[in-house]
């Protein structure tokens, strides 16, 4: 971890080891420039197996074999514009066989524009305003994660997937938590 500003600031790899502490062996997902770093932790590691995927609805739809057969939490990486391709996947088998995944995903168009200069372009503006109420809406429960409660939001998404065998969203502010630059 990292100090900024009198903040500790936690770094992909403090958040690749606190899934791995809490028992994540299995991601798949779609590259995301705010989750690079954790993304390329995840492909070059031992202890978690990372299987890159085309489309969101594949990354879903290979984590949910992964749950299915070994009836361990898998971890589901995506940009909330795959919601839209994976809404269906996600929907279906997870709930109808009661295998819960934990979602990981990046919020794009939270921020608009003007706001410290990372404001979103504006094709993620919509999904930045539905995102929530979308998954929300599906019957999965959210918890966005920010720089100060990334390990705390995890575990109660963790522990409340277990619990109610219901697939979770962790949504990632950008610049709040995971970044490329950290």
């Amino acid at each position: 971890m990292n100090e900024k500003d009198g903040k500790t600031i936690v770094t992909s790899l403090d958040y690749y080891e606190y899934l791995v502490i809490s028992g994540i062996k299995f991601a798949s997902g779609v590259p995301c420039s705010a989750v690079n770093k954790l993304i390329h932790l995840l492909d070059s590691s031992d202890n978690i197996n990372y299987t890159p995927a085309p489309r969101e609805d594949i990354a879903v739809s290979l984590s949910f074999g992964y749950a299915l057969s070994t009836g361990e939490l898998p971890l589901v990486l995506m940009q909330n514009s795959g919601i839209g391709t994976s809404l269906d996947a996600l929907v279906t088998e997870p709930i109808l066989y009661e295998v819960p995944l934990l979602l990981l995903v990046t919020w794009r168009g939270f921020y608009k524009r003007g706001i410290d200069e990372i404001g979103d372009e504006q094709q993620h503006w919509l999904w930045g305003d539905i995102t929530k109420s979308v998954l929300e809406s599906a019957g999965i429960k959210c918890f966005e994660l920010n720089s100060t409660n990334q390990f705390e939001s995890t575990t109660a998404a963790i522990l409340h997937a277990k619990k109610t065998k219901q697939t979770c969203a962790l949504l990632l502010v950008r610049n709040e938590s995971i970044h490329e630059n950290r």
